[in-house]
């Protein structure tokens, strides 16, 4: 929940060579409060391009403009506009305009939805974190604690860290912390180092009947495919998730990306209608379920258009858009178009990985590693990024990482390390890691985790042996 404090305006500009993709901006910012009817804005414009912009009113909700002679609204569903675009002398500019807006820190439904997905999480300015890191109040607690898991800006700490504030803003109350310690137990990203169903069960249980949002939701998602045991009735969710979007005011927008992968997954038709209203209605996680299913579908032109939109929203993944191109098609690319696509691809996936969308660091560990794109091959920066990408959770990320360890380095210690990542890959999803776990393993080299496996991971035995009850 944010309430209006400044309109920005921002001329950005870049050069028209193809091989620079590096933008600037000439910012002039006004305060709500010192602007008044019909004033006319005076901002700063380098390029000499542009019209005046007049403001003509605003309310609790947001405010509006007038460019020439067109009206622009701007609020919390759309708080930002490209107003205009031209070019002179070889440079490039885009007249934009959006809002600033200030914090409020409470437990309303609103300002905890902002805490529901990385994406949101990450459209957070720095002013806004310090507002949270000055506040006393439990769920401020519980949204840092969101933060340190989905983003890690700690790095290793930021697990710890994240388990320490979700444990103090479940003692103080905060629903919606039972359900975010379960995602991390469930994960075996706590100390514990082990991912325990049974108690991520019971604390997701525990946030359902508090009233969390949060666990609602991630309910659902476990029962469209029965992660984690849950009963796979993607049916039932399709019928749970219409009667939360037709009956519920104010509901999360997320519904409709639940909605849209439970209709997949019971067969049936209308998740591609569900995803683009998910999108209008504000859920950034559509842009990434319609990509997918475009790119499914061989949709090429739409999956394309759809990932430039989700990149212009804030989605993270939509940053990956174009960085799994064959190298032999780049290399079909003559000189100015490789530099240019380098470029672009590169600072693409870092403002995705800057997201929290650790695919990115996967493709820039990759990137480096095997120098593709042009790159000069560097193992130091392809470890960087694989380490950040696997903070993150992503299982791609992981198991490269391992063979990078692997193949370039040699010792007990190196052994270890690629054991640990394959393992941590397997965890997230990467399945093709499990035989080289379980390799690793009768070598010893997991015995710390010697209950995961045998729990988890070991093949169901034929025979009738009590060794296997807590398995079966």
């Amino acid at each position: 929940m944010k309430r209006l404090t400044k309109l920005v305006v921002d001329v950005d500009y870049s050069p028209s060579d193809p091989g620079n993709s590096r933008w600037f901006t000439e910012r002039t910012e006004f305060d709500r409060d010192s602007l008044e009817a019909g004033q006319m804005l005076r901002y700063k414009d380098p390029g000499g391009l542009f019209a005046g912009i007049k403001f003509i009113g605003s309310d609790d909700k947001g405010l509006s403009l007038e460019y020439s002679g067109r009206t622009i609204t701007l609020n919390e569903g759309h708080s930002y506009e490209n107003v205009a675009e031209g070019g002179r002398d070889y440079t490039n500019f885009m007249l934009c305009v959006w809002l600033r807006q200030q914090l409020v820190i409470n437990g309303s439904t609103e300002f905890l939805g902002t805490f529901h997905s990385k994406d949101r999480i990450s459209k957070l300015s720095d002013e806004d974190w310090a507002q949270i890191k000055a506040s006393p109040l439990p769920v401020a607690k519980y949204a840092l604690g969101r933060r340190h898991y989905l983003l890690a800006p700690e790095h290793a700490k930021s697990y710890g860290l994240a388990e320490d504030l979700f444990r103090e803003a479940m003692e103080e109350g905060v629903a919606d912390a039972y359900c975010a310690l379960s995602i991390m137990v469930a994960n075996g990203d706590t100390r514990d180092n082990f991912p325990d169903h049974d108690e991520a069960g019971r604390l997701l249980a525990e946030g359902l009947a508090r009233g969390s949002e949060l666990a609602r939701m991630q309910w659902a998602r476990y029962r469209i495919a029965g992660t984690f045991d849950y009963p796979c009735e993607p049916e039932k969710v399709v019928q749970e998730a219409e009667r939360v979007i037709e009956s519920e005011k104010d509901f999360d927008p997320g519904w409709y990306s639940i909605l849209g992968f439970a209709l997949e997954k019971a067969g049936r038709r209308g998740a591609e209608r569900i995803y683009r209203k998910g999108i209008e209605a504000g859920s950034i996680r559509c842009y990434t379920d319609l990509a997918i299913l475009l790119s499914q579908e061989g949709r090429q032109e739409e999956y394309e258009r759809c990932m430039q939109e989700g990149m212009a929203a804030g989605c993270g993944w939509c940053h990956c858009l174009g960085a799994d191109l064959p190298q032999e098609e780049f290399e079909k690319l003559d000189h100015p178009s490789q530099v240019s696509y380098q470029s672009r691809i590169i600072e693409r996936l870092e403002k995705g990985l800057e997201l929290g969308e650790g695919s990115c660091g996967y493709y820039l560990g990759s990137s480096f590693y095997y120098g593709n794109f042009g790159l000069q091959p560097d193992i130091d920066k392809a470890l960087g990024y694989l380490n950040r990408g696997m903070e993150l959770g992503d299982c791609y990320s992981a198991s490269l990482l391992a063979d990078v360890y692997e193949e370039c380095y040699e010792g007990d210690d190196i052994d270890k390390l690629v054991a640990e990542a394959r393992l941590l890959a397997l965890r997230y999803g990467y399945e093709e890691n499990k035989d080289k776990v379980l390799e690793a393993y009768d070598k010893g080299l997991l015995d710390d985790y010697r209950k995961e496996i045998e729990l988890f991971w070991l093949p169901e035995p034929e025979t009738d042996d009590s060794r296997w009850d807590a398995y079966v």
